[in-house]
């Protein structure tokens, strides 16, 4: 069995990447957040690329009702912070017309945006008072969290141990059996609520283990598993307070699909992530 287990943590080692420690923005669509009501509306398409450099594209209407595109380009500050000129352009190329470059029309004014986590913030649009952003969400993963994973723990001091993660979650609940390998049979049981936040969740409430000194709460954020199977999240411990009780964890695994390969569980398929 041990032999198992070390394989298996071989496994796990080799076929992750590690969580990013900065929370930077989702690229993708972001809505506004007290405008979101199913119909056609405002947003604000975000590319960050390199932890550095932030491009939103901003989609709208002009008073008339004909419908615009301005953009802004330019550092991100802190991995949280942004500020640019909204700039429109005209005259490109119409669908099915020639050839023809497009020009700028002008500065409207200054966006600024400030990001509270990596699927939600507040914009401050030209000539309006600061207002919410969050990231649109297309689908549904609940799905993928529904499984059993292969996991590894970092800890702030470089600190890595392996596990498993057996995950049953719902619409709006999670729980999470941790079996911790190489820890004298250690298990810790995590039972809470769960929002989707963008392509990710967050999720808070207890904590039980079968050992002492442990955290009696807990939460965690940006809990996502990818279209490859692969686990990310960091898990912050608390006391039955609320208040922080040590140093959060970042969080790396993979799926189990439940079948064997050479005495080990295999990858979830496509089909097991709903990707078919």
């Amino acid at each position: 069995m041990s032999l198992v287990k070390n394989l298996l943590a071989g496994i796990v080692f080799g076929s992750l990447s590690l969580p990013s420690i900065a929370v930077l923005p989702e690229s993708g669509m972001w809505a506004i957040g007290a405008e979101l009501n199913g119909k056609p509306g405002r947003g604000i398409q975000v590319d960050s690329q390199g932890g550095k450099t932030l491009i939103l594209t901003y989609f709208g209407y002009r008073p008339d009702g004909s419908a615009t595109f301005m953009q802004a380009s330019g550092q991100l500050h802190g991995g949280k912070s942004f500020t640019g000129d909204l700039v429109e352009f005209k005259n490109g190329r119409a669908l099915a017309g020639p050839v023809r470059d497009g020009e700028t029309a002008g500065v409207v004014g200054p966006i600024s945006v400030t990001f509270e986590s990596a699927t939600d913030g507040v914009v401050s649009l030209p000539g309006e008072q600061p207002q919410k952003l969050v990231r649109f969400r297309f689908e549904d993963f609940h799905q993928r969290l529904d499984r059993s994973f292969s996991v590894v723990t970092f800890g702030s001091l470089a600190t890595m141990t392996p596990g498993y993660m057996a995950m049953k979650a719902t619409a709006d609940t999670l729980t999470i059996e941790h079996v911790l390998v190489n820890q004298a049979n250690k298990v810790c049981t995590f039972s809470g609520d769960l929002v989707q936040v963008g392509k990710g969740f967050n999720s808070a409430g207890k904590r039980e283990c079968n050992f002492e000194f442990s955290a009696p709460r807990y939460r965690i954020e940006n809990l996502q598993v990818d279209e490859f199977g692969m686990l990310n999240g960091r898990i912050h411990y608390l006391n039955s307070e609320g208040l922080p009780f040590g140093s959060p964890d970042d969080l790396a695994g993979v799926c189990q699909g439940g079948g064997s390969v050479f005495m080990l569980p295999d990858r979830c398929s496509a089909r097991q992530l709903g990707l078919e």
